[in-house]
């Protein structure tokens, strides 16, 4: 049962000129939500557009800091799923000039709290159902709900099928958040910590603007004023993840955009960092089981038979960041940052 879009529309409000959202609502239903943010960094009070009154995961297309309420700021990139618990108060710090470009999904309180201890997390109520404002997002989550974007507009979807798979990209969206709370609660005194995070969030920032580059750890660690083994260091630790599995996963979450504008293949893997075409297929093929063509058939086919356009066009290859991002990000997070306990 779909609920009224009026009603919907409430439950994730922005502030900005009447008439002019850019946050739309693409499918309403009783249970769930999906819309996608498309904000540009003019929009009034970018910084600040007001809580979803839903549990909400978001998925980055554009990177910005985002800094929840009585937390730490974070890099919201393609690698990064931000959690919304309802009501939690927000801020927004753009990294590029692009703005804010990203797909989000709402459960409902009840279906939250009942997905949340389905994964062993207490979820004691919904304002507090989750310990954690963001969570690792795998290069096949970010393909499987970009995919899943588009088929929620396509009319001949089935309506159970859809539903299910919301409520699988939701359940994914959280999984990470469980291992990374238990390791990082094993880590040192808390500057340590606090240290170890900035590092980390700016080596984000960085990634994040420059993964079209043929960067290198040297390069980057020189940016940041830090050795290249304490970088990769502590960048696993906190992340999780190697700063080259980080910056790959970047790079392939940036191609399955490119492809679907139905940019040539080549100039996708030149534009997102790949050594050659070849390099960037193999690196599709093994981090998502199949191949760029396949993906451009599979996301351009049901666009074509809806007969419009839902895929934005993408940023240029040339505007991915300068030098001084480190130095700019450091900044937001000094600023910015508590001085409680992180998530």
């Amino acid at each position: 049962m779909r609920m009224r879009e009026q009603s919907a529309t409430r439950l994730h409000r922005l502030r900005g000129k009447p008439g002019e959202c850019p946050n739309e609502l693409v499918v309403v239903d009783d249970d769930w939500l999906h819309g996608r943010f498309r904000l540009p960094v003019d929009w009034p009070n970018f910084a600040d557009t007001g809580p979803a009154l839903w549990p909400t995961v978001v998925f980055h297309r554009e990177p910005v800091v985002i800094t929840q309420f009585n937390d730490h700021p974070v890099v919201a990139d393609a690698n990064t799923t931000i959690i919304y618990n309802p009501m939690r108060t927000y801020t927004r710090e753009a990294l590029t000039d692009r703005g804010e470009r990203s797909e989000w999904y709402s459960v409902s309180p009840t279906l939250a709290i009942e997905i949340a201890r389905s994964l062993g997390l207490p979820a004691d109520s919904p304002e507090s159902f989750l310990p954690f404002t963001h969570t690792a997002c795998t290069p096949a989550l970010y393909r499987d709900q970009r995919r899943l974007s588009v088929q929620l507009v396509d009319p001949d979807s089935d309506p159970v099928q859809m539903a299910e798979a919301v409520f699988d990209v939701f359940r994914r969206a959280l999984e990470p958040g469980i291992t990374v709370r238990q390791r990082r609660s094993a880590a040192a005194t808390e500057p340590t910590r606090q240290t170890h995070r900035e590092l980390a969030e700016n080596a984000k920032a960085v990634l994040a603007q420059r993964f079209g580059e043929r960067l290198t750890l040297d390069e980057l660690s020189d940016e940041l004023e830090v050795s290249p083994f304490h970088l990769a260091r502590t960048f696993r630790h906190w992340t999780g993840q190697t700063v080259h599995k980080y910056l790959t996963a970047l790079r392939i979450a940036a191609a399955l955009d490119h492809i679907a504008t139905g940019m040539p293949l080549t100039q996708v893997a030149t534009s997102t960092g790949f050594s050659s075409h070849s390099h960037f297929t193999q690196t599709f093929g093994s981090l998502l089981g199949e191949s760029p063509s396949a993906w451009r058939r599979k996301v351009l086919r049901p666009l074509e038979r809806l007969g419009k356009d839902t895929v934005f066009s993408e940023a240029t290859p040339d505007a991915l960041g300068s030098a001084s991002t480190a130095q700019a990000c450091a900044r937001v997070m000094r600023n910015r940052s508590p001085n409680g306990q992180s998530a």
